[in-house]
């Protein structure tokens, strides 16, 4: 019978219920409308939360019905199902498998513990991503072999973007060059009004970041960019850290400043690096002056998320904060401190913890607020098979290789590098939401979103054998020679 293949096919057994050993027959009531719409299914005879959930998740799916009749006109009827949950252990297979609490997290070959909250990353500090299944059994060796036992139920390996915070390469060009990047000139780049303008800017649009309150950090973020030849900010780095919160919140407000009058070198205008300090000070806010600043090396400090240790490396410029319930900075202020963190962390926590607590249990509950798709359905950052290019990535290079036009007024200026493009391959395989996450300059980003726009229908990706939206990162390069 097409009903009960159908739910056979799209069922999901809970991992909870399945782990608690819960089993028995949800009876669910829905309405059949004229037009043969499922309407108003409401459980009836329930056996737990979680399976009574997923029996109306599946009966929320159904396609669309033929609808009853009554003395020749379409009418809406009630209709009542069993949906039965059975506690046999299956084989899982390549078809079966799916991304799970059980399932290895690897960020920058950084091994995270299982049940890590990919949540908490964010997706624009993400340059690829790869979902490999154990499957068939030559694979689960491999990976196995390369990250050990953890590996055995598959491996989400994801690449960071290392340009970020870009920092411009000057190295080919000489004074004079039109792309030559000047530490000091004739006349430096002013912003309009002056130095006190532009700190009573910078005090207007700073937001001290709440959790930076909290916790007591505070101090002196240090930040250098270019003023171009035009007035505008390029290539914004931290050349000293506080913290990923206060550093983050510094780039922002340097990003945001616009019209500056550029430097000059000879009476021509030239491009000049600036170096500014952003400071934060509790005693400003009129909060507990109570806090530190760090040392610079923020890397000695252990990461704890939802009570799981981190590995050394891992980055906080990596967080998305949105994704963050707690954030609580411990470090080793005195000797009565510094031994409850051993106690607790061990050796590893003697330098200070950060412990986080994430939305992983809001974040279930909240599915309607995530990112959607023009048709409204959700879009993923990873999922088991991503989307694909016809012909593969080698067609995909040659498309845009074929495609590409170099702008030349941006080749005339020497302008060369890559620029990042994001985008959604939906459900459909179309291209949508593309964006720039990485400049180069305006022409040459405009032009690789144009390509990427311009690209044919691609085979969507595939979640739990269903076709999803999900995010696609790609790097466009534009070489001179």
């Amino acid at each position: 019978m097409a009903l009960f293949r159908f739910i056979n096919q799209n069922i999901r057994y809970p991992e909870s219920a399945l782990k608690n050993k819960i089993q028995g027959k949800v009876i669910v009531q829905f309405i059949i409308n004229n037009s043969g719409e499922v309407k108003n299914a409401k459980v009836i005879k329930g056996v737990s939360p979680e399976l009574d959930q997923e029996a109306l998740r599946v009966v929320n799916s159904f396609p669309v019905w033929i609808p009853g009749e009554q003395s020749g006109k379409k009418v809406s009827v009630y209709q009542t199902i069993p949906i039965a949950f059975k506690n046999t252990p299956s084989e899982i297979n390549a078809e079966t498998w799916h991304i799970s609490d059980s399932t290895l997290i690897v960020i920058d070959s950084l091994k995270m513990p299982l049940k890590f909250n990919l949540n908490v990353i964010n997706p624009e500090a993400i340059d690829t991503g790869s979902v490999n299944k154990p499957f068939p059994s030559e694979n689960k060796n491999k990976l196995i072999s390369r990250y050990g036992p953890l590996a055995k139920n598959g491996v989400v390996q994801l690449t960071t973007s290392k340009d970020i915070h870009f920092f411009k390469d000057t190295s080919g060009y000489k004074p004079g060059d039109e792309n030559y990047i000047y530490q000091k000139t004739d006349k430096m780049p002013q912003y309009p009004g002056g130095d006190s303008k532009l700190m009573n800017y910078i005090g207007k649009n700073l937001k001290y970041p709440v959790v930076a309150q909290e916790n007591g950090i505070q101090g002196k973020v240090i930040i250098r960019f270019v003023v171009d030849k035009t007035g505008k900010i390029r290539f914004p780095k931290i050349v000293r850290s506080i913290d990923p919160l206060l550093d983050n919140e510094a780039l922002q407000v340097i990003k945001s400043l616009t019209g500056f009058i550029p430097g000059e070198k000879d009476g021509k205008k030239v491009n000049v690096y600036i170096t500014l300090p952003i400071d934060f000070k509790l005693e400003e806010m009129g909060l507990d002056q109570s806090g530190y600043e760090y040392d610079g090396d923020t890397k000695k400090l252990l990461v704890v998320i939802d009570g799981e240790k981190l590995p050394v490396g891992f980055d906080r410029n990596w967080l998305d904060f949105g994704q963050i319930k707690s954030y609580k900075i411990s470090t080793p202020v005195n000797k009565k401190v510094k031994q409850e963190l051993l106690e607790k962390f061990g050796n590893d926590g003697m330098n200070g913890v950060i412990e986080i607590t994430s939305l992983r249990n809001i974040q279930k509950k909240s599915m309607d607020e995530r990112p959607k798709d023009s048709q409204g359905n959700h879009i993923y950052q990873v999922i088991e098979v991503m989307p694909q290019f016809p012909g593969g990535e080698n067609k995909l290079m040659k498309f845009i290789n074929e495609n590409l036009k170099y702008p030349e007024d941006s080749k005339a200026k020497q302008i060369h590098g890559r620029v990042i493009v994001r985008f959604v391959v939906n459900s459909t395989g179309n291209i949508e939401r593309s964006e720039v996450i990485r400049n180069l300059d305006p022409a040459c980003d405009k032009e690789a979103l144009r390509v990427i726009n311009s690209s044919p229908t691609w085979t969507p990706g595939r979640q739990n054998g269903v076709n999803v939206s999900v995010w696609y990162t790609l790097p466009i390069y534009f070489n001179l020679e």
